[in-house]
């Protein structure tokens, strides 16, 4: 339908929205993840996707880049928490590390991996789970990207290239040369738009 027929529309930035009055462009999905507080620091949280339409998944790949993070910070609490893509022996291969343990999808209630997002002092995602990377961002802890194969280049890993770029989230093999996160200012994109919508139309 043409944009014309709406007063408002927010369209994430990686989807290329014209520049018009009535276009607001967001980066990523918009998502109820706020800050809940003082991230903690000694606690970590990796969210694993799996293989789709635009990644492929390397098991061992994942695993290695998950342990040498666990290794070196034997002081953090991991949470590894999976997904319904998640292949079985992705977190097979990640069990007996001391400092970390498993948050099975299908074991979670309503809301619980927000909730661990907003307590995390780090939160690592697999690339292929955007719309999980957007949400860490939104909870105000550093964010570093797990590195997965891509299947073709999309609109939509352009739009995580771009947040590397502007220095929001760190890649894995940033990491692994500097052994640290770069600090991610807190991504509101929901709190922006509703703030442009009152003042567009302040309720009286």
């Amino acid at each position: 339908m043409p944009l014309r027929w709406f007063d408002l529309c927010l369209i994430p930035e990686h989807d290329a929205p014209p520049a018009r009055d009535n276009v607001i462009a967001t980066r990523g999905v918009l998502h109820g993840v706020r800050p809940g507080g003082q991230p903690d620091p000694s606690r970590g949280l990796f969210l694993l996707g799996g293989p789709s339409r635009h990644h492929d998944w390397d098991a061992p790949a994942i695993g290695h880049q998950v342990r040498e993070v666990a290794r070196a910070q034997p002081e953090i609490q991991f949470l590894i928490g999976d997904s319904p893509r998640t292949p079985p022996d992705t977190l097979q291969a990640l069990e007996g590390l001391p400092n970390a343990r498993l948050l099975h999808w299908a074991e979670c209630e309503a809301g619980e991996i927000q909730e661990r997002m907003r307590e995390a002092g780090q939160i690592w995602v697999s690339e292929d789970s955007v719309s999980m990377l957007y949400e860490a961002l939104g909870a105000g802890a550093p964010v570093g990207l797990l590195a997965v194969p891509r299947r073709r280049d999309t609109r939509v890993s352009r739009g995580v290239d771009r947040l590397v770029d502007q220095d929001l989230i760190t890649p894995w093999e940033t990491w692994m040369k500097t052994r640290q996160l770069a600090p991610s200012p807190v991504l509101d994109e929901a709190g922006r738009c509703a703030e442009a919508i009152l003042q567009r139309w302040p309720i009286a």
